[in-house]
């Protein structure tokens, strides 16, 4: 009903006006036992939350979450079965050292899920893992999006990695970093598994005297990509899992588990004989899925391995 109304009451705002069928006030149109109060309503407030619903990500209802992040934990490293090296990142620039020291490895694995990243993450990210020394080519920016710094010409020890990164996202993957995400993406440099991202790159401004409405003023995007503007990255490797099912299994290294303790590092058996009724829905020894998107990318590693994509835990690949 909201974007209904905003479609009839642009002129309420912007100085045209509706027939006296159309207004809100019209009895016959919107009788007032459907439309209790309606006459009551701000004519511009309708208007703007019909914009909410007609133009997600662009216009909102409340002052948009902060895409710089404020997390000061550098995460942590652990050393997974089958040579493979996971990183948990709680934000780019504090886990950055562990990042960078990680790069070497060809089975690696990069945990994004929850991460925050503002533009400037969104460059170091394209430095690390892009073949290209000027990575703010790879980014393209809309309207009046403020770029705080320009990078140059840059010199990197490690120019480009021989296997990609796989990274895994969420939901709460958000900001400027998720424009990187699609640039890696799509160059080949980074495998992204989990759940459509949360489009939310761009900049915004309150507007005069609406009561919380605020509407966009610039975006990011990656060079050849489309807009992801309240509509998220989707990843390589989507991941059916529930919100709140990928919290419980992210929050469970985050209670003390160690990785390897809630993943299993050989493929499930593929034959269906093989599995007896009551086992059904293990994962093949025994250990249930408990985290499903970074299981995804454990299993994504050990095909590639035995394919002979990847090295093995001795380094040798097929």
């Amino acid at each position: 009903m909201r974007v209904f109304l905003a479609l009839l009451l642009p002129g309420l705002v912007f100085g045209f006006e509706l027939s006296e069928d159309l207004k809100p006030g019209n009895g016959t149109l919107f009788p007032k036992e459907f439309f209790p109060d309606l006459s009551k309503q701000a004519p511009e407030r309708i208007f703007l939350e019909g914009m909410v619903k007609l133009y997600p990500g662009r216009v909102l209802d409340k002052a948009p979450e902060s895409n710089g992040s404020k997390q000061t934990n550098d995460g942590f490293t652990e050393e997974l079965p089958r040579g493979i090296t996971y990183v948990r990142a709680y934000g780019f620039e504090s886990a950055r050292n562990l990042l960078t020291e990680s790069l070497d490895v060809p089975a690696l694995i990069w945990d994004f899920r929850y991460v925050v990243g503002d533009y400037e993450n969104a460059i170091s990210m394209l430095e690390l893992l892009s073949d290209t020394k000027a990575p703010d080519d790879l980014l393209q920016t809309e309207g009046e999006y403020v770029v705080p710094r320009k990078s140059g010409s840059i010199t990197k020890e490690t120019q480009s990695r021989e296997y990609p990164v796989i990274i895994l996202v969420n939901h709460r993957t958000r900001g400027a970093i998720e424009a990187a995400l699609d640039e890696l993406q799509r160059s080949g440099h980074a495998m992204l598994v989990g759940t459509r991202t949360a489009g939310a790159t761009g900049s915004y401004e309150p507007i005069p005297n609406s009561d919380g409405f605020w509407v966009i003023k610039g975006s990011v995007k990656a060079r050849d990509g489309s807009s992801l503007l309240g509509v998220g990255l989707e990843p390589d490797v989507p991941v059916t899992v529930t919100p709140a099912e990928d919290f419980t299994g992210y929050q469970l290294i985050e209670n003390g588990s160690s990785a390897q303790a809630i993943l299993r590092s050989e493929l499930p058996t593929l034959d269906p004989d093989a599995i007896d009724e009551e086992d059904a829905e293990d994962n093949g020894n025994g250990l249930k899925p408990v985290d499903h998107i970074m299981q995804r990318a454990v299993d994504i590693i050990i095909a590639l391995q035995v394919l002979g994509k990847l090295p093995d835990e001795d380094g040798h690949a097929k």
